[in-house]
């Protein structure tokens, strides 16, 4: 176990070095808000297809088609 911590180790120091400890919050917080706003996105393109193939005169058979 040792040794794979110590490859670890060494990337978190060199990270800490690029950005600096200020920076590094800030960037974790843009990639949260990165993944909230895809997986909203994912989220609403199920919505829309749930809707689309609700619609009156579409067919399910249509709406597999459309997918």
């Amino acid at each position: 176990m040792r040794a794979k911590a110590a490859p670890i180790f060494l990337d978190l120091v060199i990270v800490l070095i690029l950005f600096g400890r200020g920076k590094i919050p800030e960037l974790m917080a843009d990639v949260a808000h990165g993944i909230k706003a895809f997986k909203r996105g994912i989220q609403d393109d199920h919505v829309r297809v749930g809707n689309d193939a609700t619609q009156p005169g579409c067919s399910s058979e249509q709406a597999r088609d459309d997918e």
